[in-house]
């Protein structure tokens, strides 16, 4: 115990000159720890809520139900319940994916201000198109209780523990209270979603991983003269072996929970901002998440440990391999298996090129996304170095430190591929990311400026059609809607306008070249791209519309894109809604500034609560809640990027340790200090500057991906891939600048070294 005590006061007394190679450990595994909390806090608060089921905004977890199917549940036990004054409950039968409640009971059972807003038929109506049915519209015919027995009651309002073991003492014996989950198909955007951020949290372990193994070989780099001199003193290698693991278990442990704390705290900070988005991205809410912060603790330290004892079997082999030729096996290991790098390296990038055209699904569009990193990853680490030896080739013997520098980055380019990894893929995704939501703003913008027509809109709860009063001031021209279920499906019925001087203001997809006369002919239908994609319908094909006649086929001369919506929509004619419609959206006001004030006045005589908002304030606030909707992507984005060039700080770090004998040389040979730390830079950015143009192909491919197979399996539409070059150059810039930045912080001492060098000598 004493010696091991003394070797890790040794190791302990080395933080006085190099402090920042522990600190930058623990900054790296912080990071990683703050983004896995911070993601996982987000997918499970988001998953939870959005989750939910509720009736009539009143949430349901519960359910009871039969232990078994030999005793059903009966009418007699739902009587005898109620009269024990267990009256929070709702009979309900489940068939596949229709879902019957007693509408009439749970009427009764809404709080005062949301019973007193709404009639009990109009809510049996609400509930309908929510997909939910009436119990006693189900049970008619020959469906009664005998041949469809009730599934179990719905425990309505939440539920505390005391509650909870209230009512599981009063069931009978033969019942059971069970946590309810309803499987529905309007929860696919949110699992979507949260399947999205875990896979931007898989991006930052990754990263991560990259940056914390490099982190510790730099750590057992600079403890390596140290481990010499104890090992010369009697210390056995075991023993500094569990010295090392020590020390690397409290590094591990101060940024691991560290990052726990700063992760939930940055969740708790921006849960109103998510909220915002969750509502108006996938109409749910957003809690802070289930979570405890103690118990993200224990979990960081359990993970922690288990790194820890996979990282010594990682020293085990560095310390057996210490004094190998490095440089000796990097050259032989390239001329043996040169020519199979290739050949790996051409099937990889073929796999990469065909793959694209066989996703079929949002899973395996992320799943690609994997293999496409890892080819890229390939790339940079077998074709990057050929590419830089091409370059060195052609600069002259005539400039001998330049032509040094060059054959250094590319023998160097072998031992920082880890960095070189983890820098390829935060750039990739950062730029791929950046593209894809420059994309979505610039089509959301030209989509906006096209579909909104009028000079000013009208938005109020007013109880009729303000376009059919006496004495508007203005053409008013209503939106007319209504809501109804086709297969199972809700669809938005939505009028357009008539007249042919509309027509350039609906952007379509595609087209049938006879749309606008069968459209106006009544004949034909515009459908969005969400229920085209979510039932494969296309142009030519029928879809059959229930409307005041009757159900009523229609043909599909358009698809039109339809960003943001979740829901199906099919655009009618003015002519069919305008008699038998639900609801007003909105009402397009031809008005001139100066007629405006006219306007204002018209309306609040007639509605107090009604809106008119300019055209111009509709298209700002839209795109100013699409840069707060994206505001967490670009922040992971920042994130992981600073991770990558952590990681190349790192690599660079121990870099100038490795070839201190290299540059002493070259320093006694009269090369000022000044142009040693010159050529370092220059080739550690050829290093960064070629990994970063291999990376940009692979972004480009990301960011189709995303757009045209992620966008399109999980929201059930997409948009145009723009490629602007600025965007594009942006990302580059601030990838590099973040990453050229860092690894000019090491150099910074160089000078220093030398002259202490000097003078030892």
């Amino acid at each position: 115990m004493r010696v091991l005590i003394l070797a890790l006061r040794t190791q302990l007394a080395t933080y006085r000159a190099r402090f920042w190679e522990p600190l930058l450990i623990i900054v790296a595994i912080f990071i990683a720890s703050a983004g896995l909390t911070a993601v996982t806090l987000i997918n499970a608060g988001a998953s939870s809520q959005l989750k939910q089921f509720t009736l009539g905004d009143v949430p349901v977890n519960f359910h009871i139900i039969p232990r078994n199917e030999n005793k059903p549940l009966r009418r007699s036990d739902y009587a005898e319940l109620r009269r024990q004054g267990v009256n929070a409950l709702v009979a309900y039968t489940q068939t596949g994916d229709r879902l019957a409640v007693d509408t009439v009971t749970l009427f009764n059972l809404l709080p005062m201000a949301n019973r007193a807003a709404s009639q009990q038929n109009s809510f049996a109506q609400q509930a309908a198109l929510n997909g939910i049915e009436d119990i006693n519209q189900f049970y008619q015919g020959d469906v009664t209780l005998q041949t469809h027995q009730l599934s179990g009651l719905l425990v309505m309002g939440a539920l505390s523990t005391e509650q909870y073991a209230l009512l599981e003492e009063s069931l009978p014996a033969h019942l059971q209270l069970a946590p309810f989950v309803l499987t529905s198909s309007a929860n696919n955007l949110s699992d979507s979603f949260s399947l999205n951020l875990w896979a931007m949290g898989a991006l930052m372990v990754l990263v991560s991983i990259f940056i914390v193994f490099n982190a510790f070989n730099l750590l057992l780099a600079a403890r390596t003269p140290v481990l010499v001199k104890l090992r010369q003193l009697g210390v056995g290698q075991a023993l500094l072996l569990r010295v090392l693991q020590l020390e690397m278990l409290i590094l591990a442990l101060v940024g691991a929970v560290g990052g726990v704390i700063a992760g939930a705290s940055l969740v708790s900070a921006i849960t109103p901002l998510l909220s915002n988005i969750y509502r108006f991205l996938l109409d749910g809410q957003f809690s802070g998440g289930q979570f405890s912060t103690p118990r993200l603790m224990l979990l960081a330290v359990v993970f922690c440990a288990i790194a820890v004892m996979v990282m010594g079997l990682l020293i085990r082999q560095r310390l057996a391999h210490s004094l190998a030729r490095r440089s000796y096996l990097v050259a032989a290991f390239k001329r043996r298996f040169k020519p199979v790098y290739n050949v790996w390296l051409l099937l990889s990038l073929a796999i990469v090129a065909l793959g694209a055209w066989l996703v079929a699904s949002q899973r395996e569009a992320l799943l690609y996304i994997g293999l496409v990193l890892i080819a890229g990853c390939t790339t940079v680490v077998l074709l990057m170095p050929q590419l830089m030896s091409l370059v060195a080739r052609r600069v002259s013997t005539t400039k001998p430190l330049l032509h040094w520098s060059m054959h250094n980055a590319v023998s160097l380019s072998q031992r920082t591929r880890l960095a070189a990894c983890a820098f390829f893929i935060a750039l990739a995704a950062n730029i791929g990311m950046n593209v894809m939501v420059d994309s979505f703003r610039q089509a959301t913008e030209q989509w906006l400026e096209q579909r909104l027509f009028a000079p000013f809109y009208i938005y109020t709860d007013f109880d009729g059609d303000l376009s059919a009063e006496e004495g508007t001031p203005v053409p008013l021209l209503a939106r007319y809607g209504k809501d109804v279920r086709v297969n199972g499906q809700t669809l938005e019925l939505r009028s357009f306008p008539d007249g042919a001087e509309y027509q350039q203001y609906l952007m379509l997809d595609n087209q049938l070249p006879s749309a606008w006369s069968a459209f106006h002919a009544q004949r034909g239908v515009f459908i969005n791209q969400q229920l085209a994609y979510r039932q494969g319908l296309n142009t030519g094909d029928v879809v059959s519309l229930p409307l005041n006649t009757g159900l009523q086929a229609f043909e599909i001369v358009g698809v039109y894109p339809d960003y943001g919506n979740p829901k199906a929509q099919v655009l009618l004619p003015e002519a069919l809604l305008c008699r038998d419609y639900a609801l007003i959206s909105a009402y397009a006001a031809f008005a001139s500034p100066a007629e405006q004030a006219a306007l204002e006045s018209w309306l609040k005589a007639r509605n107090e609560s009604a809106r008119l908002i300019p055209r111009e304030t509709l298209i700002e606030q839209s795109m100013r809640l699409f840069s707060r909707t994206f505001l967490t992507t670009d922040t992971l984005n920042l994130i992981t990027m600073l991770v990558a060039a952590l990681s190349f700080f790192v690599s660079i770090t121990l870099l100038v340790m490795d070839i201190k004998p290299q540059l002493l040389l070259l320093r006694s040979v009269g090369v000022s200090p000044f142009r040693i730390k010159l050529s370092l830079f220059s080739q550690y950015c050829f290093i960064a500057v070629s990994c970063a143009l291999l990376a940009l192909p692979f972004a480009l491919l990301l960011a189709w991906l995303l757009v045209n197979k992620v966008n399109r399996f999980a929201f059930h539409w997409t948009y145009p891939l723009i490629l602007d070059p600025m965007i594009i150059m942006q990302s580059l810039l601030i990838g590099l600048g973040l990453l050229l930045l860092l690894m000019a912080l090491p150099l910074g001492r160089l000078q220093a070294r030398f002259y202490s060098q000097q003078e030892a000598v």
